[in-house]
């Protein structure tokens, strides 16, 4: 007669799902009539051609003026490809390193905003104008990629605006008109971030299944070394899982990440006044920690999205105002005349507060807050109201 052991069976194996298919690198092809592979393209010819120079971060004036001259074909191609209409080829994050075509963009980016102050320097208005509006397609273009690619294009943007801006009175009325003129074809193109942050979605859905493979593979270990220590008692947790518990816990991660990016969509439709902050199912959710370190990108991006959307309208305002000082003496007196695409402050869906006296005008955006401080900014000129660089 057969002995029967007793004791608990073994858990059946569990198939675990993909939460994030793997994805092949994107191949540029020169000459496809799409702007983005262009800007593929000119950031890898900066990093070829200027190596050592694209990790460093500071540049003293001669070191500005020989990377200039080094990177001239990358900015050469840069600046034909900014004449092209952008299709951007997302590819999700498989980390948090920059790629190496960014890498270049963001050099070629600073050698842009270095030309513009030359220029201003000089006073040689026509190509300080034409890179800006370079830069500002170029900046806006990059914005509908990820949370880390829009803070590469609003580095384009805020740098040659601060470049510019400030000398905005000295500008001739035929250079003030053409920089209106760009900034409101390319606000005119710039619709929300709800593009923007279906990307960022598709990296967050990398981030679950990064710590999906760390657990199938029992290389906890490694996520808790690379993630830091606010996210260890969370891998701590998950490394005492069962199979079937770690499903259920990444499932729940994934669909966080899932209804996250809905919201935010939604929210992106709205003036910035107007959106509610996400709030999760459940505070105390097992896997807080791990949503805290991968979904965090989304809100990053509405703010740099709403921040680029109101200087650049403010910036815009500036060179039409001036326009009419410089051919009449007399600032407009309203922004009646302006489209909505140039006209209203992203902060709270309403005008621009401008005002005006002969030749002077002022105009600013109530900022992130939506409220409305008569104009006063700090340093930054971000908060509380939002104002645009040399208006101070």
């Amino acid at each position: 007669m057969g002995l029967v052991l007793g004791g608990c069976r073994p858990e059946p194996p569990v198939a675990f799902p993909t939460f994030a298919p793997a994805v092949e690198p994107y191949a540029p092809v020169a000459g496809s009539g799409n702007a983005f592979d262009g800007y593929v393209l000119a950031g890898r010819l900066a990093v070829e051609n200027a190596p050592q120079e694209s990790r460093r971060v500071s540049f003293g004036p001669q070191q500005r003026q020989r990377l200039v001259a080094r990177l001239g074909p990358a900015l050469a191609a840069l600046e034909r490809a900014s004449r092209l209409e952008c299709r951007y080829e997302y590819r999700p994050r498989q980390g948090t390193t920059p790629e190496e075509w960014e890498v270049g963009v963001r050099l070629l980016g600073r050698a842009v905003a270095w030309r513009v102050e030359r220029a201003v320097a000089e006073g040689d208005w026509a190509p300080a104008v034409g890179w800006t509006l370079v830069a500002h397609k170029v900046g806006f273009d990059l914005l509908d990629g990820d949370a880390a690619s829009a803070s590469l294009g609003a580095a384009f943007l805020d740098d040659t605006r601060a470049a510019l801006a400030p000398s905005l009175a000295a500008l001739p009325a035929p250079q003030a008109q053409r920089l209106y003129a760009g900034l409101a074809v390319r606000l005119r193109r710039v619709g929300t971030a709800e593009g923007a942050l279906r990307n960022e979605g598709q990296t967050m859905l990398v981030g679950v299944q990064t710590v999906a493979d760390a657990y199938r593979t029992k290389r906890l270990d490694s996520l808790r070394d690379t993630l830091g220590r606010d996210v260890r008692p969370a891998v701590s947790y998950l490394a005492g899982l069962s199979p079937s518990a770690a499903l259920e816990f990444l499932t729940g991660l994934r669909d966080e990440a899932l209804a996250k990016t809905a919201f935010d969509q939604e929210a992106a439709r709205l003036p910035a006044r107007d959106r509610r902050q996400f709030v999760p199912p459940d505070e105390e959710r097992p896997w807080k920690r791990f949503a805290r370190h991968y979904f965090t990108g989304s809100t990053v991006l509405l703010h740099i999205h709403d921040r680029a959307i109101a200087r650049t309208r403010l910036f815009a305002v500036g060179a039409w105002a001036r326009t009419a000082v410089a051919k009449a003496g007399v600032a407009p007196k309203g922004l009646g005349p302006l489209p909505p695409t140039v006209r209203l402050d992203p902060y709270n869906g309403l005008d621009l507060a401008y005002t005006a006296s002969g030749p002077e005008f002022r105009a600013y955006s109530v900022g992130a807050d939506g409220r409305d401080d008569g104009g006063d900014s700090d340093e930054s000129g971000l908060t509380p109201d939002t104002v645009l660089e040399g208006t101070l």
